[in-house]
């Protein structure tokens, strides 16, 4: 894939990994690096920039921590595609080492999920809510099926954040995704299969109804009773 010309420009000031960094930033974030494409070779591109191929170098292993670039031995960088998959990461290593982790994301959830409900009952679309509605009766029928009923149960409020339009909310909550999904395994074993059902089922109604009342109540009432048993099993 060939790059126009004057889109990437030298660094003033001899360009420090720092400086390097940020062009990469730019150029990515400005859409002149496309998701999927390729780096220049190396040799342009720190001839472009102005830069040391060592420097350069540096600054690629950074962009890569940052998961903005794909490196592969044998094989160019590329842009990585848009993911929160770094946030996650961080996030869930920060959370692991707080024992209060999944109470606090129960709490912050209760905030965000009622927000996000009420964005739902005005967005939603029929597919969507037939999707939700398809959830609940799968979740009824594989209640004996506990991995099945969690990975069910992560669809269906996923399918709540997508309903809301709204990427802001799909990035925060999946970069919690590893710590939601172990307080939903806990939390099932707590609550029981036939109670989260339940919740999901009122949801899903209310929903229907567009009774953005009744909805925000519903996703209240199913996390409350997911936060009551979390704070039993705590002792709190």
């Amino acid at each position: 894939m060939g790059y126009e010309a004057g889109m990437i420009k030298p660094i003033d000031s001899g360009g420090t990994i720092d400086q390097i960094v940020k062009t990469l930033h730019d150029l990515i974030f400005t859409n002149e690096l496309k998701p999927g494409m390729h780096i220049p070779p190396e040799r342009e591109f720190a001839a472009r920039l102005g830069v040391s191929r060592f420097s350069l170098r540096e600054a690629l292993r950074v962009a890569q921590t940052q998961g903005l670039i794909i490196i592969e031995q044998g094989k160019r960088p590329r842009v990585a595609e848009p993911s929160t998959q770094k946030v996650s990461e961080l996030m869930a290593l920060t959370l692991k080492r707080n024992k209060k982790a999944l109470l606090d994301l129960i709490e912050a959830r209760r905030i965000l999920e009622n927000r996000i409900v009420h964005l739902v009952v005005r967005k939603i679309t029929k597919q969507q809510l037939q999707e939700l509605h398809e959830l609940v009766i799968k979740m009824k029928d594989n209640m004996d099926d506990f991995d099945a009923s969690v990975n069910m149960d992560i669809e269906f409020h996923n399918l709540l954040v997508k309903a809301s339009g709204n990427i802001v909310f799909e990035i925060m909550m999946g970069s919690v995704y590893d710590l939601l999904r172990e307080s939903r395994m806990k939390s099932i074993k707590l609550v029981g299969m036939e109670k989260t059902v339940k919740g999901h089922e009122e949801i899903y109604y209310a929903l229907k109804k567009g009774d953005e009342k009744a909805a925000a109540d519903a996703i209240a009432d199913h996390l409350e009773t997911t936060e009551q048993g979390f704070r039993s099993m705590n002792g709190v």
